[in-house]
């Protein structure tokens, strides 16, 4: 699925974008918002089924923001400059790419940030270039849990992207 026209709802409903499929990939190019109180949640299934994010993603008015790639061989990717944040955010991938100056950010209250490996050994590669962010602005960022634990690498190191809970307190 290309998404290229901007989608936005505002009404409280939830708004949900999938596909399933091996090789069933999302790509975006245009913004997606949920700025009701609904749960906003972008996902495919399958080998090879990658999430692209070029340009923002907004869920907002206290709903949760979850992103899923396919659980084998596929990925989660923020472009150059994207913004994908949510008062609470959960990203199911076994790669996680940010872009240069690209954010995952989690805005809400006390608000958890969760990347999570959804291959089949949990392992979870993370990848940041130059000015990618990871961040929850009052909460804590997690990284595998411990009911699904796996190995975790994150390559990038501080000169090429940050990772920050609770604002650095």
């Amino acid at each position: 699925i290309a998404v290229n026209s901007t989608i936005t709802e505002s009404g409280g409903g939830n708004l949900l974008i999938a596909t399933s499929g091996d090789g069933s990939d999302i790509t975006t190019s245009a913004t997606i918002s949920e700025a009701g109180a609904g749960n906003l949640t972008v996902q495919t299934s399958g080998t090879n089924s990658n999430l692209s994010f070029n340009a923002n993603v907004t869920g907002s008015g206290g709903g949760i923001l979850t992103l899923t790639s396919g659980n084998s061989a596929s990925s989660i990717t923020l472009g150059t400059g994207a913004v994908v944040s949510g008062d609470v955010v959960t990203a199911n991938t076994p790669v996680l790419n940010l872009g240069g100056n690209s954010t995952l950010r989690a805005t809400g209250t006390g608000a958890l940030l969760t990347v999570q490996s959804n291959a089949v050994d949990f392992k979870l590669d993370v990848s940041m270039a130059s000015g990618a962010t990871i961040v929850s602005n009052t909460g804590n960022v997690t990284f595998n849990s411990s009911a699904q634990s796996g190995e975790i690498d994150i390559t990038g190191g501080p000169a090429n992207g940050t990772i920050t809970a609770n604002s650095g307190n």
